[in-house]
């Protein structure tokens, strides 16, 4: 494996982790760090492929629409909020 380009602020740390049992190496933290990101991207775009499909289900809501929903609710919430001192 290359040996991914670091700053030295993180190559600093990268090797501490090593000596400190964390990591076994440099390279094996970078891939460990890179599948990490690599599982929330994925997981992201399963929630908006996911999020896509029910919007072509159910229906898009236009963004302006969205927006005054939201402050109506917002609005709501805090009308609520006064009224519980």
């Amino acid at each position: 494996m290359d040996i991914p380009i670091l700053s030295p602020p993180l190559r600093d740390w990268a090797e501490a982790q090593v000596a400190a049992g964390r990591a076994a190496s440099v390279e094996a933290l970078a891939a460990e760090a890179l599948a990490t990101v690599k599982a929330q991207q994925d997981v992201i775009a399963a929630r908006l492929a996911a999020a896509r499909a029910e919007a072509d289900k159910e229906g898009w809501t236009e963004g302006e629409i969205a927006l005054i929903e939201l402050r109506a609710w917002i609005n709501d919430d805090e009308a609520e909020d006064a009224a519980y001192p």
